[in-house]
């Protein structure tokens, strides 16, 4: 049954926690319980129908498909030019980028070629679970990425999915430090299907090689009031595997007055 709006946007903001200086794993359970919770009284919303509600509001289209824009390519290029002379201060973040990329360390967060991740959402105040897949690959600066995410409520039974698809400019010039910028499509399927332009971009912080902060955010343009995409990590990378790490973190997806967020907890793996 339907009910009014899940929480406003400026209530979806995830609480700091304090970090870990010695051990990865000392603050992970205490982050997991805070995160994951369980509320008997959202049984019975009508959640993800009223998210859907209000993206096909906002996409203005009352058609099974709606499409808005196209993809474009991200503008850059890495010249490989014989003389060290001729280079010049204009590209040296760049050109570190790829000389980082040529030395990584195997299993690095900051340039890795291939990464995958997956995660476990708990939505906050709603009786529905997310699960989400995602990877990307990219050579130097350049790559692409992909994600797909289906929500999943328990009453009433129904399922809402989001994908991506996106091109990905990559800027890491050492091993603490990672901006990336992503332009692509999304991808929307629950009674209706929709595909709009998307954009935004992704930064990660490694203080240490065993864990790290990363911030994403992604705007999608469904309509005038869009959707936003925010979600904000911690990595703790596990100690017998070095390609694998944990990650700890908090999402919330916007469009309109509604809003699904809530904690999640998965892995991420890194070649």
């Amino acid at each position: 049954m339907d009910v009014t709006a899940i929480l406003s946007p400026s209530s979806a903001v995830a609480r700091g926690t304090s970090s870990c200086h010695r051990r990865p794993f000392s603050g992970a359970l205490l982050i997991a319980l805070f995160l994951f919770g369980f509320d008997s009284a959202a049984l019975g919303k009508d959640t993800l129908g009223d998210f859907e509600k209000e993206a096909n509001k906002s996409s203005g289209n009352d058609s099974d498909v709606g499409r808005s824009s196209t993809l474009f390519g991200i503008l850059g290029a890495y010249e490989d030019d014989e003389s060290d002379d001729n280079k010049t201060d204009s590209n040296i973040g760049l050109a570190a980028t790829w000389d980082h990329f040529a030395s990584r360390r195997q299993g690095g967060l900051s340039a890795p070629l291939l990464r995958l991740e997956s995660s476990y959402q708990a939505l906050n105040d709603a009786d529905v679970d997310g699960y989400t897949v995602r990877g990307e690959v990219v050579w130097g600066s350049l790559g692409v990425g992909g994600e797909i995410l289906r929500y999943r409520e328990g009453d009433p039974h129904q399922e809402f999915e989001l994908g991506t698809a996106e091109f990905l400019y990559r800027i890491a010039p050492n091993e603490h430090f990672r901006f990336l910028i992503a332009s692509g499509v999304r991808f929307l399927e629950g009674r209706k299907k929709h595909a709009a332009y998307q954009g935004g971009v992704s930064i990660g912080l490694y203080p240490q090689s065993w864990w790290g902060l990363e911030f994403d955010t992604r705007y999608a343009d469904v309509g005038k009031r869009g959707l936003g995409d925010y979600r904000l990590g911690a990595l703790l990378r596990i100690p017998e595997f070095r390609f694998a790490a944990l990650r700890f973190g908090y999402r919330a997806i916007d469009v309109g007055s509604e809003v699904l967020h809530g904690g999640e907890i998965g892995a991420v793996i890194t070649f």
